[in-house]
C-alpha cells in the first residue's frame, strides 16, 4: 500500500486539471461530435484529452491516439506537442513508462522552455518523463530532469513550475524513505504560492507529501493535521485524483493512531471517489483494502456485509460500475470468497464458512480449467502458426541454396582476402595498444610508487613528531613541574611560569598536528570533536568568559586532512583573538552543514578596529592565507562600532 501511496503521488503532481462533472464531460464529447473539420475535430479532442484523469483509461486510450495522428498532419509544433502530452500521458496510466519516455524523447527536443505557445508543453511533458523515471526507480536521471526544470522555470520567472517540481523532488524524497530531506523541499515549494486554481491545485500536493513526511516521521498529531488540510483542499477545486489520494493517505494515518471510525470513513469516501476517476483497477484495489481493514480490525459483520455486495455485483447490469470492476473475474472473486471465509470462521457461523470454502473450491477449479483451456488453446494456436513459418523457412532456404552456388566461390574469395587486410591492421592496432597501455600501466605504477612514498613519509612524520618531540615536551613539562618556584625571585618565577606555558601549548600544538598528519581525511564532525576538546582546555584560563559551541550537521562533509588542520588553525586564531583582544564576556562557535557548510566565531566584545588588518603579528594575515589556500571566503563583520567581532568562513561555492 505504501509504494503505491508515493507512486499515486508521482501522479499527481504531474496535472493542474481539476475534474469537472459529467455534464462538462458530455459537453466537450458532443464538440468532437460536431466538428465539420479535421482541425475543428483535433481542437476538440486535445480540450477533451485536458481532463484525461476524469476518463476512463480505454476513452483517453482512443482518443489520444487520434489526436496524434492528427496533429502530425498539421505540422504544428505546439499542437503536436499538445497530443504527444495526451498520448504520453495514455501510457503513463497503462504503465508503458518505457514508451511514455521514447514518445516525450522525440517531440521535446522540437520544444523550448521560453517559447511562450510551446513552453508549457515542454514542462509537462519533462515533468512526465521525470516521473516515468521515478516510477521505474530511476531515481538520479528522474532528479537531473526536475533539477533542469526548477532552473529553467526561474530563469523565465515561472513560480508554478519551480512549486511543482520542488514538490516532485519531495515525493522522490520520500519514496526514498528521506522524509526530514523531503521537508526541506516541501519548504522551498511554499514560497510560490497564489490563490488561482493551478496553485491551489500544487498546494493540495503539497500538503499530502507534507503528511507523508510527517507520517515517515511517526508524527502522527501533525500527519493527520496537514491530511485534513489536503482533503478540504482538494475536495473544494473538485480534484478527484489528488482527492482519493489524501483520502488514502488518512486512513492509513488513522489506522495507525487506532482511530477506525475515521479509517473507515475515509476508506469508504475514497471508494466513492475511486468511481467517479474510472480507475477500475485502484476502485478494486481499494475495495480490497477496505475488506482488509474490516477484517482486521474485527468487524466481521461489515465485511460479510461488503464481500456479499461485492459478489453479488456479478449479476448487476452489465453497464454499471460494478460489473466493470471484474467481480465475474475468478481470482477477483477468488479475493472476496477468501476474505469472507475468514469472516464467518471468527463469527463461528460454520454452515456459511462451509459454503464459501466449497465456492472457494469451485472458483480454482474453474480457474485451472480456465487456464488449461487457454493453454491448449494458445498451444494449437502457435502450432498452425510453426507450421506455416516453416513452409516459408523452407521455400527461403531452397532460394538461398540457389542463390549460393552462383556468389559462394566469389564470396569466399573476398572473404578471404578481407581477413587477410584485417588482420594485418588489427595486428598493428593490437602491437599499437599493448604498447600504450604498457607505458600507461609503468606510469601508473611510478604514480602509486609516488603516493605510497608520500603516505609512508607523512606516518613516518607523524610517528617520529609522537614519539619524539612528544616525548621530549612532555618529560619538559614534567621536569618543570619540580621545579620549587618558591626558592627563585619574580624573574625566575615568572620565567617559569613562562616555560611551563609553553611547554604545554607545545604539546597541544604537537597533538593538533600529529592529529591532522595521521589522517587521509577528515569529516567535519571530527573537526568539531577537536575543537571541543580545545575549548574544554582553555575554557579554565578564561573563567569570567562564556564559550557557547552550537552544532547544526545535517551532512556530515568530508575534507582533506590538509584543508582540516587549516581551518582548525583558523578558528583557533580567531577565538584566540576574541578571548585576549576583544574585552567580551561570550563567545559562539556556530557549526552548520546542509548542502554546503559554515563556521562562525562570534563575540560581544568591543569589536576590531580596521587598522588592525595592516597591523602585522596578529595573525589575520595567516587566517586569510589558509583560507584563500583552501579556496574559502573569509570575512568578519562588526569592525566598526562597539557591537562585537564575527569572523565568518564558508567555500566560495556558497
Amino acid at each position: 500500500m505504501r509504494n503505491r501511496l508515493i507512486s499515486c503521488l508521482f501522479l499527481i503532481i504531474i496535472t493542474f486539471v481539476t475534474f469537472g462533472q459529467s455534464v462538462e464531460l458530455n459537453s466537450l464529447r458532443t464538440k468532437i461530435y460536431q466538428a465539420k473539420t479535421q482541425e475543428q475535430r483535433l481542437h476538440a479532442i486535445l480540450a477533451l484529452c485536458e481532463v484525461h484523469y476524469n476518463l476512463p483509461r480505454d476513452t483517453l486510450d482512443k482518443y489520444a491516439y487520434e489526436a496524434y495522428s492528427l496533429s502530425l498532419q498539421t505540422g504544428n509544433d505546439s499542437l503536436i506537442a499538445l497530443a504527444a502530452l495526451a498520448k504520453a500521458q495514455d501510457y503513463y496510466r497503462w504503465g508503458w513508462l518505457d514508451s511514455a519516455t521514447v514518445l516525450i524523447d522525440e517531440v521535446v527536443s522540437r520544444l523550448a522552455y521560453n517559447d511562450p505557445f510551446t513552453g508549457p508543453s515542454y514542462f509537462k511533458l519533462m515533468r512526465l518523463k521525470a516521473v516515468s523515471k521515478g516510477g521505474r526507480m530511476d531515481y538520479p536521471a528522474a532528479l537531473d530532469i526536475l533539477y533542469q526544470l526548477i532552473k529553467e522555470a526561474e530563469q523565465i520567472g515561472d513560480p508554478l513550475n519551480q512549486a511543482v517540481n520542488l514538490n516532485s523532488i519531495a515525493s522522490i524524497s520520500l519514496a526514498r524513505h528521506q522524509p526530514l530531506e523531503a521537508l526541506e523541499w516541501i519548504r522551498k515549494a511554499e514560497q510560490f504560492g497564489g490563490n488561482n486554481l493551478e496553485f491551489r491545485t500544487v498546494g493540495a500536493s503539497i500538503l499530502i507529501n507534507k503528511s507523508n513526511a510527517y507520517l515517515q516521521l511517526a508524527k502522527l498529531d501533525s500527519a493527520m493535521r496537514f491530511i485534513n488540510e489536503g482533503v478540504d483542499l482538494s475536495k473544494s477545486i473538485n480534484n478527484l485524483p489528488i482527492y482519493s489520494m489524501a483520502l488514502q493517505c488518512k486512513s492509513e494515518i488513522a489506522i495507525k493512531t487506532g482511530d477506525l471510525p475515521v479509517a473507515e470513513n475515509a476508506l469508504i469516501e475514497l471508494l466513492e471517489a475511486r468511481k467517479l476517476t474510472g480507475d477500475q483497477n485502484l476502485y478494486t484495489d481499494d475495495k480490497e483494502t477496505l475488506l482488509n481493514f474490516y477484517l482486521e480490525s474485527s468487524q466481521y459483520a461489515k465485511v460479510i456485509d461488503l464481500a456479499n455486495t461485492i459478489l453479488e455485483g456479478s449479476m448487476a447490469d452489465p453497464n454499471t460500475l460494478d460489473s466493470k470492476t471484474l467481480t465475474n473475474s475468478i481470482n477477483l472473486r477468488l479475493i472476496y470468497f477468501e476474505a469472507l471465509a475468514k469472516a464467518y470462521k471468527a463469527t463461528g457461523e460454520s454452515d456459511k464458512y462451509q459454503e464459501t470454502l466449497e465456492e472457494i473450491i469451485k472458483a480454482k477449479d474453474a480457474f485451472y480449467t480456465q487456464n488449461s483451456e487457454r493453454a491448449l488453446a494458445e498451444l494449437q494456436t502457435q502450432y498452425e502458426v510453426q507450421q506455416k513459418e516453416n513452409i516459408i523457412i523452407q521455400q527461403q532456404l531452397d532460394l538461398i541454396r540457389r542463390q549460393r552456388v552462383v556468389y559462394g566461390t566469389s564470396a569466399a574469395l573476398a572473404i578471404v582476402i578481407l581477413l587477410a587486410a584485417l588482420g594485418l591492421v588489427f595486428s598493428k592496432r593490437k602491437e599499437k595498444i599493448e604498447r600504450v597501455k604498457f607505458q600507461e600501466e609503468e606510469k601508473f605504477k611510478a604514480q602509486k610508487s609516488i603516493l605510497e612514498a608520500k603516505e609512508q613519509e607523512r606516518k613516518r612524520i607523524s610517528s617520529d613528531l609522537h614519539d619524539n618531540l612528544g616525548s621530549f615536551a612532555a618529560s619538559i613539562t614534567s621536569n618543570l613541574d619540580y621545579i620549587d618556584g618558591n626558592q627563585l625571585d619574580e624573574m625566575g618565577k615568572t620565567a617559569l611560569r613562562e616555560l611551563q606555558l609553553n611547554s604545554r601549548s607545545m604539546i597541544s600544538e604537537l597533538n593538533d598536528t600529529i592529529w591532522a598528519l595521521k589522517n587521509d581525511s577528515l569529516r567535519l564532525t571530527a573537526l568539531s570533536d577537536r575543537l571541543k576538546l580545545y575549548l574544554r582546555r582553555i575554557d579554565s584560563s578564561y573563567p569570567e568568559i562564556q564559550i557557547n559551541f552550537r552544532e547544526e550537521i545535517m551532512e556530515d562533509k568530508i575534507l582533506p586532512a590538509a584543508e582540516a588542520f587549516n581551518l582548525f588553525r583558523i578558528l583557533q586564531e580567531a577565538i584566540n583573538n576574541a578571548l585576549r583582544h576583544s574585552e567580551c564576556r561570550q563567545i559562539t562557535i556556530s557549526l552548520r552543514s546542509h548542502e554546503s557548510w559554515s563556521i562562525e566565531v562570534s563575540d560581544d566584545g568591543k569589536g576590531i578596529h580596521p587598522e588592525s588588518f595592516k597591523m602585522s603579528g596578529n595573525g589575520l594575515e595567516n587566517m586569510k592565507n589558509r583560507a584563500k589556500s583552501a579556496g574559502w571566503n573569509i570575512s568578519w563583520e562588526g569592525i566598526i562600532g562597539n557591537s562585537g567581532t564575527l569572523v565568518r568562513i564558508k567555500p566560495t561555492t556558497n
